[in-house]
C-alpha cells in the first residue's frame, strides 16, 4: 500500500499546486528548520486588483540567511501599520466576489494570528484553507522532529520519509532536477512529481477561493498529472 508524503517549506497563501500536493498525499511535513531564503515566497504573495497582480509582503524583523525559517520573526509594528491598507486592497479586489465573506475570514484569521513568527503564520494560512476545503491531510513540522541536521539535500529528505514510515515521496515538478529516482528506489521509496495543469499554472489560491465554491475548488485540486 502506498503511503504518500510531501515535504515543503511553509508559504503564506501558496499557489494552487501546493494544495494539490497536500491533497494528494497522506502526510505533509512543513520543512521549517532549513535556511530562510530572502525574496522567496514564505512571507509574500499576490492578489489580483483590477486585473493586475499586486504583491503583498508580511514585513520581517532582522532577516538573515543564517536563520532557519522557524526562527524568523514578523515586524509587528510595521505590519500593524500596513495591514489596514492591505485589507482595503483585498476588499477592493474581491468585495463583490461570491465567496468573499468566508475567504476574507480565513485571510484575517491568518494576519491577526497571535504570533511573532512567520513560520506559524504561513502554516496557519495553509492549514486554514485545507480545513475549509475539508482535506484529510495530516500536517507535521520538521523542527525538532527528526534529529538529522547532519544531513542535507535529498539525503535529509529520504531520512524524513523513512522516519515517517512512508514509501512514496511526492514533490512539485519544479524539483525534478533535485532528486535521483534510483537513490530513492534503493531505499525502498517511490519518487513522483506533481505537475499542475497548464491552465492553472499562474492561478492564485486567493483568486480561486474567492470565485469558486468548495466543491468546484475540490475539482480544481484534481487538475494535475503525476510524473515519474
Amino acid at each position: 500500500m502506498s503511503k504518500r508524503i510531501a515535504i515543503m517549506q511553509p508559504y503564506i497563501f501558496p499557489y494552487i499546486g501546493y494544495f494539490q500536493l497536500a491533497n494528494y498525499v497522506k502526510k505533509f511535513v512543513f520543512y521549517d528548520d532549513v535556511t530562510f531564503i530572502k525574496q522567496g515566497w514564505i512571507n509574500r504573495n499576490k492578489i489580483t486588483v483590477n486585473s493586475q497582480e499586486i504583491f503583498f509582503t508580511v514585513p520581517l524583523s532582522k532577516v538573515s540567511s543564517y536563520k532557519r525559517i522557524h526562527e524568523v520573526e514578523i515586524n509587528k509594528n510595521i505590519f500593524k501599520k500596513i495591514k489596514k491598507k492591505l485589507y482595503k486592497s483585498i476588499e477592493q479586489a474581491y468585495g463583490k466576489s461570491p465567496y468573499f465573506k468566508e475567504v476574507n475570514e480565513i485571510i484575517k484569521s491568518t494576519f491577526e494570528l497571535d504570533t511573532n513568527n512567520i513560520n506559524e503564520m504561513a502554516q496557519h494560512s495553509v492549514k486554514s484553507i485545507s480545513k475549509y476545503l475539508e482535506l484529510k491531510t495530516e500536517f507535521f513540522n520538521s523542527k525538532n522532529a527528526y534529529q538529522n541536521d547532519s544531513l542535507s539535500g535529498q539525503d535529509r529528505v529520504i531520512d524524513i520519509v523513512l522516519k515517517e514510515k512512508a514509501n512514496h515521496y511526492v514533490n512539485p515538478i519544479g524539483g525534478r532536477t533535485l532528486y535521483d529516482s534510483e537513490t530513492f528506489k534503493q531505499r525502498g521509496i517511490n519518487l513522483s512529481f506533481i505537475k499542475v495543469d497548464d491552465n492553472l499554472k499562474n492561478q492564485l489560491i486567493i483568486d480561486i477561493l474567492m470565485n469558486f465554491n468548495k466543491e468546484e475548488v475540490k475539482k480544481i485540486l484534481n487538475q494535475y498529472s503525476i510524473v515519474k
